[in-house]
């Protein structure tokens, strides 16, 4: 038996001299990405990291009971995000270029870059409006044909950006230090005043288009006047950031407790996850959330039994 770094347990019937997976039951996938499909809420799809060839990503039919691994074309490259257009098509970011998937040939293919042996680290991609954007160490880069081709943003420079998103009308990129912003589907962008903070981890747009950025001083959102520090939620314990479009609810995840909280305004927050295992990437449907985690897998959350157990502890009985 031997205990792998990538891809769990391998077994040896033959004394070495070849090895089969044994690994039914045994879970330690770190999950970096799930998003449920556009028209099928049952259908998932995850994105792992550090798993190579037995890797990539993975889709279930049946609300995450089972998983499918439909990796082929990857490269056993990492897979960042896994983002789906409004059309239903595929896109995989990950550390060795963006790909999209062929339902047909069931193959992703590499987009960008279009030489097949030149690696592009893409750490966000934005699929949601008229114009695509997709981050990297490169720059950003953006498409008006719907990912056919994709150009590099001149105006904002060969820098390293880590997010980029698309909500309201606006356009918001972001490096470790600076936030841009474009109200005309990158024609233009502007670098807005953000405030004094060590370095920007993560950052997301609300359903107005207001920007949001997680830093080692707390978390900040935009607002009519400047900029507001968001006090319900604990400084220097927030790991991810984000917005989710199905609930239309501003996601925030923590990385002590393991909380997921969610708010509509900003200002009331709900926690419908706290829970001991480490979650890196939410996604949501009516009834329940599906989490990605950095360990574990996809593990899901019945959202009805949470809210009805809150409501059982604040009124100190239960039905």
């Amino acid at each position: 038996m031997l205990a792998t770094d990538r891809v769990g347990v391998l077994m040896s019937n033959n004394s070495g001299k070849t090895f089969m997976p044994s690994n039914k039951g045994f879970t330690h996938r770190q999950v970096a990405s799930v998003i449920v499909d556009t028209k099928n809420t049952n259908r998932l799809y995850a994105g792992t990291l550090n798993d190579r060839e037995s890797g990539g990503v993975f889709v279930s039919s049946d609300a995450g009971k089972q998983w499918q691994q439909m990796s082929a074309g990857l490269g056993g490259h990492d897979v960042f995000h896994v983002r789906q257009d409004d059309q239903g098509n595929l896109f995989a970011a990950t550390n060795g270029g963006l790909f999209k998937y062929n339902e047909k040939a069931k193959l992703w293919m590499k987009v960008l870059p279009a030489r097949m042996d030149t690696r592009l680290r893409v750490s966000d991609l934005d699929v949601s409006g008229p114009v695509w954007f997709l981050t990297s160490v490169d720059g950003v880069f953006s498409s008006k044909n719907r990912g056919v081709s994709w150009q590099p943003v001149a105006t904002l420079g060969k820098q390293s950006f880590i997010a980029v998103n698309t909500n309201g009308g606006v356009t918001a990129a972001a490096t470790n230090g600076k936030v841009f912003v474009s109200t005309n589907q990158g024609k233009s962008w502007e670098q807005i005043h953000i405030p004094l903070v060590s370095y920007v981890s993560a950052m997301t747009l609300d359903g107005t288009g207001y920007v949001w950025m997680n830093s080692p001083q707390g978390v900040f959102r935009q607002v009519s006047d400047g900029w507001e520090k968001v006090r319900d939620l604990p400084q220097d314990k927030v790991a991810v950031l984000d917005f989710d479009r199905r609930s239309g609810s501003v996601v925030a995840i923590t990385k002590e407790n393991n909380k997921v909280m969610v708010s509509s305004d900003g200002h009331k927050w709900r926690t419908v996850y706290n829970g001991g295992v480490p979650v890196r990437s939410v996604a949501f449907t009516n009834e329940r959330m599906f989490a990605g985690t950095t360990f574990d897998g996809v593990v899901t959350i019945d959202l009805n039994r949470n809210q009805r157990a809150a409501a059982a502890d604040t009124s100190g009985g239960t039905d």
